[in-house]
């Protein structure tokens, strides 16, 4: 179990995600990149990982959240190819995630991307041991 050093009532950690985040960056290792430099993570891609990202068709798996559409847009900026991948979890054929489904496929039509679909019976996957493979 993590332990947490806490303020009152609020850990260190929790803190952190409602302060802004450019203020609470500090990397020791002067080896990772450092988001204060001016240059966006976007430009820090292109520049540096295009060449190499651009070997592959990558899986992007668009959950309906802000972090992978950040990562596809990244990937559409700088014309890195690849696959979104829209995983439904679904239980006796209700979907479970269909606000976050509804979203991906949406953001791939606008973007004019063919999402690869996994349908997953959530009961299903951890009763019978599914989830063990993955």
């Amino acid at each position: 179990m993590i332990e947490h050093a806490t303020i009152g009532s609020i850990t260190k950690e929790s803190n952190f995600y409602s302060a802004p985040i450019l203020d609470n960056l500090n990397f020791s290792n002067i080896n990772q990149y450092d988001f204060r430099k001016g240059i966006d993570i976007t430009e820090y891609v292109d520049i540096h990982l295009r060449e190499y990202l651009q070997e592959n068709n990558y899986n992007i798996f668009l959950s309906g959240g802000v972090d992978s559409e950040n990562v596809a847009n990244i990937f559409l900026t700088c014309g890195i190819r690849f696959t979104p991948v829209i995983v439904a979890y679904c239980h006796k054929g209700k979907a479970l995630n269909d606000y976050d489904t509804n979203y991906a496929f949406k953001y791939c039509k606008q973007h004019g991307l063919t999402p690869k679909v996994i349908n997953i019976d959530i009961i299903d996957f951890f009763n019978t041991g599914k989830c063990m493979e993955y």
